[in-house]
């Protein structure tokens, strides 16, 4: 196909000759690149699933950390609770204790 369509080019002159052979050229170079821009999106989209499972490791590790950080607060909550009443039980109290608060 394309040898008759080179042949009626040069039949037609050099300058169809050139724009015959530049058109083959440009549909070339756009296969190719279409080509290589699908290999490219198959890449990406790999990328992208192996970066979704990473984030779902990254959420269930931040959800542990969460969980670990309430129950040390509630562990030191319990801890500081239990040294006032250690403190308060000798009978005296603080103000803040009792709700007393400075006023300005």
């Amino acid at each position: 196909m394309f040898e008759q369509i080179i042949a009626e080019a040069v039949k037609e002159g050099l300058w169809a000759l050139l724009f015959v052979c530049l058109l083959m050229y440009v549909i070339r170079s756009a296969k190719e690149q279409q080509e290589r821009q699908e290999q490219r999106e198959d890449h990406y989209q790999t990328l992208i699933e192996s970066m979704l499972e990473s984030l779902s490791a990254v959420e269930s590790i931040r959800a542990t950390v969460k969980e670990l950080y309430k129950e040390f607060r509630d562990y030191c909550e319990k801890k500081t609770n239990s040294g006032k009443k250690r403190k308060t039980t000798g009978g005296t109290s603080s103000a803040v204790e009792k709700g007393e608060t400075k006023k300005d």
